[in-house]
């Protein structure tokens, strides 16, 4: 899709990729498919358009014509937990940055690092961080 701004800065729309266009990792390869039930029939995605974007994204998305894309994209990257290759590839990691929210809803996001394996993945939904005394602000150990 592309888009350009018009002299009086009002986006104007390009042309939206077709609806059966195929989805591509970063690396070229194909997306992976959409969750099925034990049936074949295509599984609920565990969160909607609606749960990862605001008001504001989704007016866009209807502006642009690109909700179906953003649904799509919902439908075969979003997952419950890390693959196994997800999973390899987050221990080998020799930093993450974590965003944590706190109880008034103020995100902040700190870098975490350390020597590859330093994250320890526990199963395919739980990540073990070890904590390191920073710089004393108890920041993120504060908002989870």
């Amino acid at each position: 899709m592309t888009s350009s701004v018009s002299a009086d800065g009002t986006p104007s729309a390009g042309s939206a990729p077709p609806a059966d266009a195929t989805l591509r990792d970063s690396d070229g390869t194909p997306a992976p498919a959409p969750l099925r039930d034990s049936d074949g029939t295509p599984a609920p995605a565990p969160l909607r358009n609606e749960d990862l974007f605001g008001p504001e994204s989704l007016q866009l998305q209807e502006q642009f014509d690109t909700r179906r894309l953003a649904g799509r994209l919902v439908e075969h990257f979003v997952r419950p937990g890390l693959s196994p290759e997800q999973a390899a590839f987050v221990a080998g990691c020799r930093m993450v940055f974590l965003a944590t929210v706190n109880a008034a809803g103020q995100p902040e996001c700190t870098y975490k690092g350390g020597r590859p394996g330093f994250i320890r993945v526990l199963d395919d939904r739980t990540l073990v961080l070890p904590f390191y005394d920073g710089n004393g602000l108890f920041s993120t150990l504060g908002n989870i």
